[in-house]
């Protein structure tokens, strides 16, 4: 994120702008994890989370993970568990004042794990041993009444810039990708 900054810091050109929506009240939801991303530095993952309403970013983090992942599918998950904490946060205090919000809220996911984790009854192999199908978190996660991980190619998961240093050239896609720069 300090790099991020860094680089915003030397585009002045750089705004944010609010535009309406084609629909009111639009939610688009991203989700991303690197599997230990920072091996010089740590074995650790890192979860990235943005969030959008009508276009404009209104929520995001970007949070190393408290244990190591064992396996690229567990980063996710646990970047997806994340995400689904902050969106009902997020979501409850939107209908709270009056925006409305569509359930099952979808969040984006470059992942497939996630979405078959979601979905199946029968764990990946990657996954077997590390949760427990009957823990409060997970069956939260794969209630489909509440969120819907939906797969979304890579180069279009927004959340990836929560997660990964991107040189100038590519962070601007990104950013194009948001609607933030032209």
């Amino acid at each position: 994120m300090k790099r991020v900054i860094a680089y915003l810091a030397y585009r002045p050109e750089f705004v944010l702008r609010a535009c309406r929506a084609k629909r009111p009240d639009d939610w688009k939801l991203y989700v991303d994890s690197d599997h230990a991303g920072d091996q010089k530095i740590t074995p650790r993952s890192h979860s990235g989370i943005i969030f959008f309403l009508n276009g404009m970013p209104v929520h995001w983090k970007s949070k190393k993970q408290p244990m190591t992942a064992l396996s690229s599918a567990a980063a996710e998950i646990y970047a997806f568990s994340e995400a689904v904490k902050d969106m009902n946060l997020l979501l409850w205090r939107a209908e709270d004042i009056g925006v409305k919000v569509e359930w099952p809220a979808k969040i984006f996911e470059d992942n497939k794990a996630t979405v078959s984790f979601q979905h199946s009854t029968q764990p990946s192999t990657k996954l077997r041993g590390i949760y427990n199908l009957r823990w409060n978190w997970v069956l939260e996660l794969r209630d489909t009444s509440r969120v819907v991980a939906v797969k979304i190619s890579t180069d279009l998961n927004i959340a990836d810039m929560m997660t990964k240093c991107y040189k100038p050239g590519e962070l601007d896609r990104m950013l194009r990708l948001c609607k933030m720069v032209h």
